[in-house]
């Protein structure tokens, strides 16, 4: 029997912009302009599961490539949970896009589903505007962001590298590094330290940066429960329980799942809470919108 085609069509008529095709998972390449970095292990696990027993139902993006490759628009988490369910076949829809526009669409999908943490969606816009020589306004206007958002974005590239590590791993949230990035490295450092060490809200840490552009003392006290009171909220020795190995885990898997700061907090050895700090009302909305994705 012949081997089987690279492209086998859906849909009738002639190639080109729109047509549907079924398309060998080996002939795809990866999108150059994909912003995002990484994937969740087990939300592709879920994927790949979901894929080998149904199939992938949304048609990938892709364009030619030139002889018989064709390169991913958007999809590659799809692509990828075909790959590893053995499926060799993936239905696509073919575009005839410029890079540009296949940059574009990249951000589009990725800001639609909050895949991206607010880094990597800097270090998108940064590129975007360097490689086809773009302003801000143009670049708002192509996402529907407001300047601004796109601006205070950006300047989270200034960030020294630990605390773009820190807000990478959720430890500290956008509000938080958008208040320290208005600071010299070192104060960067110091401030970021006792938002991860004190629990410092977003206010907290814009009053702490500001008394230290102003000359002002740094350090900002952080209340420590009375010894001599038993609440609700902390064990008998007045200091809540440490968290557990298995419970700092999930801590962080959470963080790295919303693209925020999640704190677990223990009032007793078997209760407490799960707390999702916010900036303003955009992060708000962001991690209501993961939650839910999350939940469907």
């Amino acid at each position: 029997t012949d081997p089987p085609s690279v492209a086998e069509p859906i849909a009738d008529g002639p190639a080109g912009d729109g047509e549907l095709l079924e398309i060998s998972v080996e002939s795809l390449i990866r999108n150059p302009y994909q912003p995002r970095k990484g994937f969740d292990a087990e939300a592709m696990q879920e994927l790949v599961d979901s894929i080998a027993q149904h199939g992938v139902l949304s048609p990938l993006l892709v364009r030619p490539d030139g002889g018989s490759r064709y390169q991913l628009i958007a999809g590659e988490r799809r692509w990828k949970a075909a790959r590893e369910a053995g499926l060799e076949f993936v239905p696509c829809q073919v575009r005839i896009y410029t890079d540009q526009q296949v940059y574009e669409t990249a951000m589009e999908e990725n800001l639609k589903r909050e895949d991206l943490n607010p880094l990597e969606q800097a270090q998108a816009f940064r590129r975007y505007l360097e490689e086809f020589g773009s302003t801000i306004d143009q670049l708002a206007s192509r996402l529907s962001m407001s300047r601004s958002a796109v601006s205070n974005l950006l300047r989270l590239l200034d960030l020294s590298d630990p605390v773009q590590q820190a807000l990478c791993a959720g430890k500290i949230t956008a509000g938080h590094a958008r208040a320290l990035v208005t600071l010299v490295e070192a104060d960067q450092l110091h401030l970021c330290k006792q938002i991860v060490d004190g629990g410092l809200t977003v206010r907290a840490t814009e009053a702490a940066a500001k008394a230290i552009r102003d000359g002002q003392p740094s350090v900002v006290p952080v209340p420590v429960p009375d010894p001599d009171v038993t609440t609700e909220e902390t064990s008998p020795t007045g200091r809540p329980p440490e968290l557990s190995n298995h419970l700092v885990e999930l801590q962080d898997h959470l963080r790295r799942q919303y693209g925020t700061r999640v704190e677990i907090r223990l009032s007793s050895a078997q209760s407490g809470q799960i707390v999702i700090p916010f900036s303003d009302g955009d992060e708000f909305q962001r991690v209501v919108r993961a939650m839910e994705r999350r939940a469907a």
